[in-house]
């Protein structure tokens, strides 16, 4: 993480406007160009996520393959948010654990709940959510969500459509070598909770966001997912 943002910070790599990071009607800047998608194999791919102006959500999941026998385990979960209309950048890593997950594609739509939640508490209604499970994509940008792959995950996708609805928000796929970052800390969750059972932590490192007045920790504070629970979040 320190190593990325360092990168990130370089304002040689990469252009950035002056706009507020939590404005109630945050613009994401030109997207449709940016998002270089294919029409034909998979329309909700994005090939070059990074060229994505505005905020950017990868998520992930890190549990047990599914097998035959449906039974629940431990899932650590990573969700990695960055906005480049600031300058610096902000960045914000959050790991997340979920009890009773008995399928993958149940412990991805938690974490996409969780982020869609915590953007709703931001107020922002213009951001780009990216996941590498091409399953759930497509499920979340269908016209009937009423019949989900995996009847348990009902609850998440329905909860993130409802708070998506009205907005400009959009969930698009990526590959899994552009995901690293929200994979890293789905995993390293996941080893936290084979080894202990961790405290929650909360960190702020931004200047804009003044002491103990950070709104990205006061908005993890206020969500609530079923059997979902924050471990630490880090707002850079």
């Amino acid at each position: 993480m320190h190593t990325y943002l360092e990168v990130l910070n370089n304002p040689s790599n990469c252009t950035l406007d002056n706009s507020q990071f939590f404005p109630n009607n945050i613009s994401a800047g030109t997207r449709s160009a940016s998002h270089q998608m294919n029409s034909v194999t998979d329309r909700y791919l994005v090939h070059f996520p990074t060229s994505i102006s505005g905020i950017r959500c990868y998520t992930d999941a890190s549990t047990e393959p599914d097998s035959t026998i449906s039974t629940s385990r431990q899932v650590g979960l990573g969700i990695f948010i960055i906005n480049t209309n600031i300058q610096p950048p902000m960045s914000v890593f959050i790991k997340t654990t979920m009890q009773e997950s008995y399928s993958v594609i149940m412990a991805e739509s938690a974490a996409m709940a969780l982020v869609s939640d915590i953007l709703n508490q931001l107020q922002c209604r213009n951001t780009t959510i990216l996941s590498d499970n091409q399953q759930l994509v497509y499920f979340l940008n269908g016209v009937n969500l009423s019949n989900p792959p995996d009847w348990r995950i009902k609850p998440f996708t329905q909860f993130t459509a409802n708070l998506l609805s009205g907005t400009s928000s959009q969930v698009h796929r990526i590959k899994r070598n552009q995901n690293q970052m929200a994979d890293s800390l789905a995993k390293q969750t996941l080893q936290a909770l084979t080894t202990n059972q961790p405290a929650y932590t909360g960190t702020c490192t931004n200047s804009s966001h003044g002491n103990n007045d950070c709104p990205v920790l006061r908005a993890i504070n206020d969500v609530t997912i079923n059997s979902v629970m924050v471990l630490s979040a880090s707002c850079c």
